[in-house]
């Protein structure tokens, strides 16, 4: 069989937020033609992966351990990830308006990085995931194959790091391979277009 080649357009959000409030929590495909579509998936942003957790957890009473609580509960949430630790440095204060960093250990083995975004005038706050979400391209390349009646995996490597979340520099590429069910194999070349989380995939 030899397939079509394809071409088109994911864009990942950049994770969903969480506001937290002064009295409590509150959680806050079009194709252009033939070859392209437009798919809006979960999550992103660039730095290096994380491996293990550097920080420790911020001790009860202060801003920070409250955002470890919100996240603790919200992460699993939207991730589908359950935490087994979330650590925020002690030193944060919701009056300042400066972005931190938080880290979340999950049970599935892997820590990876949430940007946290303090409002002090609202008194709330929102998180974002940091990195492309390597199982929302998965998902992606698996659809766009099923609707060309090529049904079959995709794979971004998540067997050999458990960590969905990669943070890659713009203008960089990375292969997935997707295996038809007849075991024919096609390599689908990501390409990094911005730090916005905007990637372009093609067959190669």
């Amino acid at each position: 069989m030899k397939f079509l080649q394809l071409r088109w357009v994911l864009i990942f959000l950049l994770g969903f937020g969480l506001t937290l409030t002064a009295c409590g929590e509150d959680v806050a495909e079009e194709p252009s033609d033939t070859e392209d579509t437009e798919i809006i998936a979960e999550e992103d942003t660039d730095t290096e992966e994380m491996e293990e957790a550097t920080l420790e957890p911020a001790p009860e009473g202060t801003f920070a351990f409250t955002v470890q609580e919100v996240l603790s509960t919200s992460f699993p949430e939207q991730t589908g990830y359950d935490v087994e630790m979330v650590a925020c440095p002690e030193a944060i204060e919701l009056e300042s308006d400066q972005p931190f960093e938080c880290e979340v250990l999950t049970t599935a083995g892997f820590t990876t990085i949430v940007d946290v975004f303090p409002n002090p005038a609202a008194e709330t706050f929102d998180w974002l995931t940091r990195g492309l979400n390597l199982v929302a391209i998965e998902d992606a390349i698996e659809t766009q194959m099923s609707d060309a009646d090529m049904s079959g995996i995709a794979d971004c490597g998540l067997d050999a790091d458990p960590n969905p979340y990669r943070e890659v520099e713009v203008g960089s590429t990375f292969d997935c391979i997707f295996t038809s069910e007849d075991s024919e194999e096609t390599t689908i070349m990501v390409t990094v277009n911005d730090d916005q989380g905007n990637v372009t995939l093609s067959t190669r």
